[in-house]
């Protein structure tokens, strides 16, 4: 009876520890590919993406221009994991990188009950994107498109 009870104590201690690694690797997932509202953090977030060697050449980088066609639903549940709002994009000019089509839905964590924030998340608003696809499609928070950002950002792909 002891030995059993014992076994039940080692099963409930593994779950509660595979409950917090899975919670902590989901955290700093949507650390590095969440939401930042801030255009100058989002700009740099997307220059550190842009010169990592081992982020260019092991997970198919792709930053385009392009505009927001479709946000949401927003969950409106109690989170108890990661859950992602949808947002898809129409891709009009790609930078670097390739993708074989013109539209590419990402998902961004949002367990607040409110929309993503507008701006960058605007229906219809033009955005700059970067976005790795493997293992698979992650985006960063896009940025409001202007000439000044996506030459800046070209600059930095020019010697790449």
């Amino acid at each position: 009876m002891l030995a059993e009870g014992e076994s039940l104590l080692r099963l409930r201690v593994q779950m509660i520890v595979f409950t917090l690694a899975s919670f902590w690797l989901c955290l700093a997932a949507s650390a590095q590919f969440g939401r930042v509202t801030d255009s100058n953090a989002a700009m740099t977030n997307i220059r550190k993406h842009l010169l990592s060697p081992s982020r260019r050449t092991c997970n198919q980088p792709l930053l385009f221009v392009g505009s927001i066609e479709a946000i949401g639903p927003i969950y409106m549940g109690t989170c108890k994991e990661a859950v992602e709002e949808h947002v898809d994009f129409r891709i009009q000019s790609v930078v670097w990188g390739e993708h074989p089509g013109v539209q590419v839905r990402a998902g961004y964590i949002n367990c607040t009950r409110q929309p993503l924030p507008v701006p960058p998340f605007t229906l219809n608003g033009p955005v700059i994107v970067y976005c790795e696809q493997v293992p698979s499609l992650k985006c960063l928070t896009p940025v409001e498109f202007s000439e000044q950002r996506l030459t800046a950002i070209k600059s930095w792909t020019a010697g790449l």
